[in-house]
């Protein structure tokens, strides 16, 4: 039953993530990330959104029992509240200067870096425990933190945060890559 909750809850945060393209046109997939989706109007859809991120993550974590080692379930667990976080503490826009961040904003990538940098470590020894069904799975979420981090770390040094640093479509690969791993391992082990 856990296991299907996963896959329920991360196909609704997906859904909610496509629909709030549509719903908020001017949020530039390009450079914007998707946690801006938070900000004004239909932000409480995405708050809504990353409610069922966490969720995914906490029933995948509960499908693993019994599969996986408990060091794979708590940090799965851990990263969990990642996105649970992001549903309470929302971020400021990406121009933002880092000195006039709000709090909620600070603890919003807090919470974004728990699971952005957690998720990785946990999908590896996740799959590590999984055994040869699911090896290659974790080198696709590195994959896709790989291409954030590449854009996010190197790219902005040149050009400062704004429309001119494309980030929003690596931040949506990022997500892409995240939520097939879970797709994936939840149907595994269903």
């Amino acid at each position: 039953m856990a296991a299907e909750v996963a896959l329920a809850s991360v196909m609704v945060f997906s859904i909610l993530l496509i629909t709030l393209h549509f719903l908020k046109p001017e949020n530039d997939p390009s450079w914007r990330m998707i946690s801006e989706y938070e900000i004004g109007r239909w932000g409480w859809l995405m708050r809504i959104a990353f409610s069922f991120w966490s969720l995914s993550c906490m029933a995948l974590a509960v499908a693993l029992f019994g599969h996986v080692s408990i060091v794979g379930e708590v940090l799965l667990t851990i990263v969990a509240i990642g996105p649970l976080g992001a549903t309470f503490f929302a971020t400021d826009p990406i121009t933002t200067a880092p000195e006039s961040q709000s709090t909620a904003s600070k603890l919003h990538s807090l919470f974004g870096a728990i699971f952005i940098f957690g998720l990785p470590i946990a999908a590896t020894v996740i799959d590590w425990n999984l055994g040869a069904r699911l090896d290659w799975m974790s080198l696709v979420v590195w994959l896709g933190l790989g291409v954030m981090g590449s854009v996010l770390f190197i790219g902005t040094r040149k050009i400062p945060l704004g429309s001119q640093a494309r980030i929003g479509w690596p931040n949506r690969f990022m997500v892409l890559t995240y939520v097939a791993w879970i797709i994936v391992v939840a149907a595994t082990i269903k």
